[in-house]
């Protein structure tokens, strides 16, 4: 089969999106698919200033075909500059959109040579889920949806977002009067309808499929394929991880998106708290994100044992994962994150080092069921901390056995391959047509 995939990331970056498809790509590829992907320039490069991004022309679709690591066919696309901000955030995405559209019909003898059976749009980035449906209808081919979160039913808790990023901005509050009611009223019923009309789904969460599943029941829609594919792509790092039984403190680690999501002013307050018993904690939280900065004053407030550092790429990480005693993941109290897990959580499993899970849901029912290490509940420190005083003390209890990493690794090798195919079993078929347009 022949499928095109939109999306608004790709590699070179090593993000968790961009791992995803990757591997992906190189299961469909290794399969004897070929895969033709319409994406931005990497993050990296589109942190540009204004001068230099007027000369590379916004909506400059690429002139020749990439090739990815994987095997794939890469067509770049224009962008705009993204910002840390909510708003900015949002104006990227959606000019990135409109420049996949752009690219897409400028190199229209690109995309229609390449005779797709099957458009796939990728999400995060909501915007993509419009591109793949106007692609899809144009060239008169099925679209299926990769959705990694519980959307539209994250943008019904987007008064929450900004709660952990401090004081918003005058624009922000500004638009927050009225505008970004309006906007997410109609990005939640646009996409929606992309969703509803889609032919395929691939979920990062069993329980996600069965909320949509049921949905589409209730509603009268038709039946369609709805597959689990997991976040369960190779870890970046190898680990060889030797226990201290004679530390008296426990180290803690956070590698992931500092962001709204994560609550992690949470995990501060549990530190906090366990100082106050006499336990000493000590928290370093990598990577990057809108909070970062408010959580970064609200530990220099509590004055508490609590580093901040960049990013970590694979051959450093490595070397904090055999720092820490216990890994972090940690979600917020909102409803949808309940359909939702962290792609750290497989990572760390893999890995089979201990982690700290602060979740409900799905997060939480994986770690319990095969023995990762604890779940608290969200927005509860108190306990959180108590936890963390029992592990200082009893290090015995930081050891995991294999269950946790044999599972993935069936996840990894067996069950994802297994849904993917059968996903796209459904539709061998398409690619008789003789009516695609564009």
């Amino acid at each position: 089969m022949r499928v095109l995939i939109v999306s608004q990331y790709w590699a070179p970056e090593n993000g968790v999106p961009q791992r995803r498809l990757a591997w992906i790509s190189e299961i469909l590829v290794n399969a004897g698919h070929q895969v033709l992907v319409i994406a931005p320039p990497p993050n990296f490069s589109r942190k540009v200033n204004l001068r230099t991004w007027l000369r590379k022309q916004l909506f400059k679709p690429a002139k020749f075909i990439e090739y990815g690591e994987k095997g794939e066919q890469i067509l770049r696309t224009g962008f705009v500059p993204a910002g840390r901000s909510l708003s900015l955030r949002i104006l990227h995405q959606g000019t990135v959109a409109l420049g996949m559209l752009w690219a897409a019909a400028a190199r229209r003898q690109i995309v229609t040579e390449f005779q797709p059976d099957l458009v796939v749009g990728t999400v995060p980035a909501l915007p993509t889920v419009v591109v793949a449906r106007l692609i899809s209808e144009f060239l008169k081919v099925p679209y299926a949806i990769d959705l990694r979160d519980a959307w539209p039913d994250l943008l019904r808790d987007w008064e929450k977002w900004n709660e952990e990023v401090g004081t918003p901005s005058i624009r922000e509050r500004l638009l927050s009067k009225g505008p970004a009611q309006a906007l997410v009223f109609f990005v939640e019923k646009v996409v929606e309808s992309c969703l509803n009309r889609a032919d395929g789904l691939v979920l990062t969460s069993s329980y996600l499929a069965q909320e949509m599943e049921k949905d589409r029941r209730q509603a009268g829609l038709r039946k369609i394929p709805i597959e689990v594919v997991r976040n369960v792509f190779p870890a970046a790092v190898l680990l060889q991880k030797q226990p201290n039984p004679s530390k008296a403190s426990l180290n803690v680690l956070y590698a992931g998106t500092i962001g709204r999501a994560q609550q992690l002013s949470n995990a501060i307050y549990a530190v906090y708290l366990a100082s106050q018993q006499g336990v000493e904690i000590c928290l370093k939280i990598l990577g990057d994100g809108a909070a970062k900065s408010s959580l970064e004053d609200l530990a220099k407030k509590l004055n508490v044992n609590v580093s901040f550092e960049g990013k970590a790429e694979p051959d450093k990480l490595r070397h904090y994962y055999e720092w820490a005693d216990t890994a972090l993941v940690h979600l917020a109290e909102w409803k949808p994150l309940e359909r939702a897990v962290p792609s750290k959580t497989y990572e760390l499993m893999d890995l089979g080092l201990h982690i700290s899970a602060v979740a409900r849901g799905e997060t939480a029912e994986i770690v319990r069921n095969y023995e990762a290490g604890f779940v608290v509940e969200p927005g509860n420190p108190g306990a959180l901390a108590r936890k963390w005083e029992v592990l200082a003390r009893n290090r015995e209890k930081l050891q995991v056995g294999s269950r946790a990493s044999s599972w993935v690794e069936y996840e990894r090798e067996k069950a994802s391959p297994k849904a993917l195919f059968s996903l796209l079993s459904q539709f061998e078929q398409s690619g008789d047509s003789d009516e695609r347009k564009f």
